[in-house]
């Protein structure tokens, strides 16, 4: 070992550093194993040295120490190894020394510091040792050992040397055995050996025992390990903390495992996604384009390969201080991991009211999905079980009532008061057995976490008070360099501090790493109220700049500098690092933490311009998240504050906006507003693709036409590439719409070509999909389905899930159309799957939609009804009528073929018909007069269902020649014109329906038209014709087994012959 200077020496005494001593003791027991060699220590602590420091001062208090510090530097053997432990603690290794030896270097320190003065000082020391293997085999157990001896000297006259002890009696604090608690740890342990997949939460009040309760839980479950991550209320902006906390655990604890599952079992974008939150994995990689659901799945596959490697249990502590996009990828993993993993989860139910986690527990508790375990205080019986573990003993009646009237039965308070009665000599160990002496006068019982946390603090030096306050400021987590930077206290005084902290129980250590943590975040919580607001601003203003400083490589650095500009006041320095903060955080889709960032930027000083730049990224990053109430108010206070090009941008992103909510009409008027304020040509030509596209979905094909020519002439296609591709796809889609379909398919190749040569290949996906779409319109099965699979394999590629979202919905429709319903239905459902994880409503409402009419086709007629409930309470809310529309029309249809409810069906017929003049699109116009006709039919008015079809219809077939329309609507009129007794024409248009079902190439269309046959023959009487098409109609629906339309036309042969 080669120590650098910095690192190793401690920087008041010049000799080694508890860093040091560390590192080498470890080393040196290695080699005490293997060749069986004995090792001793000595712990030295100066007696009363608080003295020195209270009368002469610190600088003198320093002198001392570095002057004893040499001297032990001279009282050794050149291969023992000296340190400084902390404040005027010091220890001394011995390698290759037996008990024997080191009594006796021992007794001559101690004598030899006594004929000497320092700073013309005379002091004294005591002494503990300990020797491997005697008194330990690791070093925990030797320190342990040694500072147990040392405590005895130091109580027992000082200025000696304790190398073994008599049986010392100490309360057993913290509890080492677990009390009670049996039926709650059998109650999760059989859920979790029913293989139930459930979050498991326990929860209670501060001090109950919550995460001892877990841990001993996992300890009884052999070959298993438990990871936690922990929540904090310091760190609730940081995206996914908890998430990372618990992996940063799993790669210290199993990097080999870790590193085999990252790169034998992850692909390339699933590395790049878990890269985002995890740069210190191993083979990092550059994220790239790709969405929260990539970014959960690629986790969730991570967790899931682990845990074929390595059994473990997952614990989030303090679950009430974890932020939405924690809790929105645990809702994830629950629902989709493959691995039957346990997730426990922990909460204080006295925080969960404010918390997001309320939210959370509705919603998973709607899906059954968790399993609530309450800890309550322990009774009067659980306590005195407690005690006895405490004493060792048998506990006195009168202690057991005393503690659990005081403590109420809270273990994390009956051991507090255990303490404080024996350092106020109340709990006195005599003749073997610990007696409880009641005294008259008051000592204080805590009553409460807070009582507990500000009497121990109280009892603190200044100097302790000082670490604790700037600890409490910093955070759960403390880091020793960062803590010594902030106090500017050398080494010593640091480690003699924080060990005071340690040994109260405020905080533990970890060694490893240098890193010290408050037991409890309750604790940190309770301190951090009650300094001062002046110097609370203080410390988070030195925190903050000397981690500006030293801590570019923290993954947290730009979140901590956010967090603690903020509280520091300092809005020059909040807006540079909350607004990089935000980015980071909408970069990895925490768009509600994203969000909170910017409202600190907006609390920053700002001017006018830059707020309303603000504004536009915070009203994005809310449209995004779907909060579109958040993101209109947002992009209307940017309206509000802004003029000229600036306003045109807002009202730009306004009508992005309402777009997204399917409100067009309003998308349109704010994309006018738009395109008159904004100054660059090139971004009206971009507002008027938008404007197009809004129009087409409101049926105004005209409008839209009109505009997407304007633009498509307009834009500069070899500096816009893009936006030129973007214009022949919307162009594509209205001339689609006005039934120009070849000049569609042109564009649509034109566009996909563009987009190639770019290398867009989400844009390559979007146009395979609508070619696809075409080629299914013309029958051409094979082609469709080539396009819908490229499609499907870029986005996958990519990890864009909504696009993925909208493959998988066409594959479903393409299946549909080729009369394979079942695999329709496979894909209609893993699309809905997708698009709830990533709010794609649009997406979602579609494949709703479509497993409705597969549901009627089932003959599972109130399972169709309420989805297309669902998609008018959707489409309400966000204002599309179109999406309204077509549920009312899919609802008439169920209405009139499956329930023959008239009453509802015409009730339905009203409600669309509100919508039909707001409406161009033709193809909607005649597929509601096609329902209407179809109504009219069914109540015999046979007139009025002739005019619906050749006044209403017939006018749309001559715009949009679609065949399906034109053989439904012949079908329908050769019926109506039989039913009033113009055989003829009847014959003429039956004629005219099947030419148009040969034409569509499907075979359901065909049986379509022999019902329609057997209809006609059966008004006529000729009911053995009849039967021979309804059987025809049956074989093919009985082919593709389509239950409702078997039944229909079983019933109508069984009507044929009643017996």
């Amino acid at each position: 070992m080669n120590p650098t200077r910095d690192a190793f020496i401690d920087d008041l005494t010049g000799i080694y550093n508890r860093r040091y001593l560390l590192q080498w003791v470890e080393d040196e027991l290695k080699k005490c194993r293997r060749y069986r060699l004995p090792l001793s220590i000595i712990l030295i602590d100066l007696d009363n040295f608080k003295n020195i420091n209270d009368t002469l001062g610190h600088l003198t208090g320093d002198k001392v120490l570095r002057l004893f510090g040499q001297f032990l530097k001279m009282a050794i053997r050149e291969s023992d190894i000296i340190t400084r432990y902390g404040g005027d603690e010091f220890v001394v290794l011995l390698p290759n020394t037996p008990k024997e030896q080191v009594e006796f270097v021992g007794t001559r320190l101690l004598e030899d510091i006594k004929k000497n003065k320092f700073q013309d000082i005379e002091i004294s020391a005591s002494i503990g040792v300990a020797t491997y293997p005697d008194d330990g085999l690791t070093w925990e157990d030797l320190f342990t050992t040694a500072d147990r001896r040392l405590y005895i000297a130091k109580n027992t006259g000082k200025g000696k040397i304790v190398v073994k002890e008599e049986k010392v009696e100490r309360l057993n604090i913290p509890t080492p055995l677990f009390v009670n608690r049996k039926k709650e740890i059998l109650e999760i342990k059989n859920i979790i050996f029913q293989g139930k997949k459930l979050f498991l939460f326990v929860a209670g009040e501060a001090g109950v025992g919550k995460t001892r309760l877990i841990k001993k839980v996992a300890s009884e479950i052999p070959g298993y390990t438990l990871f936690i991550g922990h929540s904090y209320a310091s760190m609730n902006t940081s995206p996914y903390y908890a998430f990372r906390d618990l992996l940063n655990m799993i790669i210290e604890k199993n990097e080999e495992e870790v590193r085999s599952v990252y790169v034998n079992d992850l692909n390339i974008q699933q590395k790049k996604e878990i890269s985002r939150i995890i740069p210190k994995l191993p083979g990092y990689l550059e994220p790239f384009m790709g969405d929260k659901i990539m970014l959960f799945d690629s986790i969730r596959q991570f967790l899931d390969a682990l845990y074929r490697k390595v059994r473990f249990i997952l614990l989030f502590d303090d679950i009430h201080w974890a932020n939405e996009s924690t809790l929105e990828l645990l809702y994830y993993l629950i629902k989709t991991s493959e691995e039957n993993f346990t997730i426990f989860g922990t909460f204080r139910i006295e925080e969960v009211e404010s918390s997001a986690l309320t939210r959370w527990l509705k919603l998973i508790g709607r899906e059954n999905l968790y399993h609530l375990t309450k800890l309550e205080p322990f009774n009067i019986d659980d306590v005195k079980e407690m005690l006895q573990v405490i004493l060792n003993s048998e506990p006195q009646d009168d202690l057991v009532d005393y503690i659990f009237k005081e403590s109420g039965g809270n273990p994390f308070f009956v051991e507090e008061i255990m303490k404080t009665l024996h350092q106020n000599n109340m709990l006195v160990f005599i003749d073997n057995y610990w007696e409880y002496i009641p005294k008259k006068e008051n000592i204080f019982i805590p009553k409460s976490i807070e009582d507990t946390v500000l009497y121990k603090v109280d009892l603190l030096s200044e100097e302790t008070k000082r670490i604790l306050e700037t600890a409490v400021v910093i955070g759960r987590e403390i880091d020793f360099k960062l803590l010594k930077q902030i106090t500017g206290m050398n080494e010593g005084q640091l480690y003699d501090g924080l060990d005071k902290l340690v040994n109260i129980d405020l905080l533990k250590e970890t060694v490893k790493n240098e890193k010290y943590f408050f037991t409890e975040d309750i604790l940190r919580e309770v301190i951090y109220n009650n300094i001062s607001r002046g110097k609370r601003i203080e410390i988070h203003q030195k925190i903050a700049n000397i981690f500006e400083e030293s801590y570019q490589d923290n993954q947290f650095y730009n979140e901590i500098l956010a967090y603690h500009y903020f509280n520091a006041g300092d809005k020059k320095k909040l807006k540079e690092y909350s607004l990089k903060a935000a980015r980071i955080a909408k970069g990895v889709y925490a768009h509600s933490e994203a969000l909170k960032f910017y409202e600190w930027v907006l609390s920053s000083d700002l001017t006018d311009d830059e707020k309303v730049d603000i504004l536009l990224e915070a009203g994005d990053t809310a449209r995004v998240k779907g909060d579109f109430k958040l993101a209109i108010s947002y992009t209307e206070e940017a309206v509000s504050i802004s003029s000229g090009d600036k306003k045109g941008k807002s009202y730009y992103m306004l009508g992005d906006i309402y777009t997204d909510m399917g409100d067009y009409e309003k998308a349109i008027m704010y994309y006018l507003k738009g395109r008159k304020l904004v100054k660059s040509m090139d971004e009206k030509y971009s507002i008027d693709i938008d404007l197009a596209f809004a129009y087409a979905q409101i049926g105004k094909t005209n409008s839209a036409l009109k505009k997407i020519t304007k633009a498509k002439n307009n834009i500069n296609k070899e500096k816009y590439t893009k936006q030129y591709a973007k214009a022949l796809n919307v162009n594509a889609i209205i001339y689609r719409d006005l039934g120009m379909i070849e000049d569609a398919k042109s564009l649509y190749k034109q566009s996909l070509k563009l987009r190639e040569k770019i290398g867009d290949k989400i844009g390559v996906g979007s146009v395979c999909l609508n070619l696809s779409s075409i080629f299914q319109d013309e029958g051409k099965y094979s082609e469709a389905e080539e396009y819908l699979k490229k499609a499907l394999n870029i986005y996958i590629e990519t990890g864009f899930k909504d696009g993925e979202a909208t493959a998988l919905n066409n594959l479903g429709s393409y299946y549909l159309r080729i009369n394979d319903i079942r695999k329709a239905e496979e894909y209609f459902l893993k699309t809905l799957k997708i698009a709830k994880w990533t709010g794609a409503i649009g997406t979602h409402l579609l494949a709703l939609r479509n497993l409705s009419f597969i549901y009627q086709v089932y003959d599972r007629v109130e399972e169709a009804i309420s989805l297309l409930e669902e998609i008018i309470q959707t489409a309400k809310e966000r204002k599309s009528y179109i999406g309204e529309y077509n549920a009312y029309i899919r609802l008439i249809d169920i209405y009139l073929e499956n329930r023959k409810d008239y009453e509802n069906a015409k009730k339905y017929l009203d409600m669309a018909e509100t919508f039909v003049d707001k409406i161009e699109d033709p193809d909607r116009i005649a597929t509601f007069h096609l329902m209407k006709a179809r109504y009219y039919y069914l109540l015999k008015e046979f007139k009025k269902a002739i005019f619906e079809i050749k006044e209403n219809i017939f006018t749309y077939i001559k715009k949009v020649p679609h065949e399906f329309m034109k053989s439904r609507s012949y079908a329908l009129l050769s019926l109506s014109y039989l039913r009033t007794g113009r055989e003829k024409m009847g014959a003429k248009y039956l004629n005219l329906s099947y030419k148009s079902a040969l034409r569509i190439k499907d075979e359901t269309e065909i049986a379509s038209f022999y019902e329609t046959k057997g209809e006609f023959f059966e008004i006529q009487g000729k009911k053995n014709l009849a039967k021979k098409y309804y059987e025809k109609a049956l074989e093919i629906y009985r082919k593709f087994d389509f239950p409702m339309f078997i039944r229909i036309m079983e019933e109508k042969i069984k009507n044929l012959f009643p017996s």
